[in-house]
């Protein structure tokens, strides 16, 4: 076997362990149970049902993180990142979400978020179609 495959596979092992260990510490969870969760899971988000987008500077997508009750400790699932900050921002507050699902449903000011393409028209929400063809390059056929 060459020498460099073998470091990669050695690299590869450590890290795992790494992440075994750390998640043992940390969570009370090997890393087969992660991916026991992870599949279980279907490989998405407990929130959203979305796969994790982030990628870090290696070029590697990110693990889903692991949520937990701060209070507890118990482990819920795992969450992408940005469902992630959301229950932390809200520090786990359920009044908070509820709340902000209730203010997502029925506030409105009357005011409108204007666009602007490119060449400077002016776009209200109802055009954002219009606005998207544009920004793709495609021409308007009226």
């Amino acid at each position: 076997m060459p020498k460099q495959k073998r470091t990669l596979q050695g690299q590869r092992r450590r890290e795992r362990a790494w992440v075994d260990d750390r998640y043992r510490n940390k969570f009370g969870m090997s890393i087969q149970e992660y991916e026991n969760l992870f599949e279980k899971q279907g490989g998405h988000c407990a929130i959203c049902r979305e796969a994790e987008v982030l990628v870090r500077k290696n070029g590697v997508v990110k693990r889903l993180a692991v949520d937990h009750c701060h209070a507890t400790g118990r482990v819920r699932g795992l969450l992408c990142l940005s469902c992630n900050h959301i229950l932390g921002n809200a520090k786990d507050n359920i009044r908070v979400l509820e709340d902000a699902i209730e203010y997502l449903k029925t506030a409105d000011t009357g005011f409108r978020v204007v666009a602007h393409t490119p060449s400077g028209k002016c776009l209200t929400p109802p055009d954002s179609e219009s606005l998207l063809s544009e920004l793709m390059g495609e021409t308007d056929a009226k």
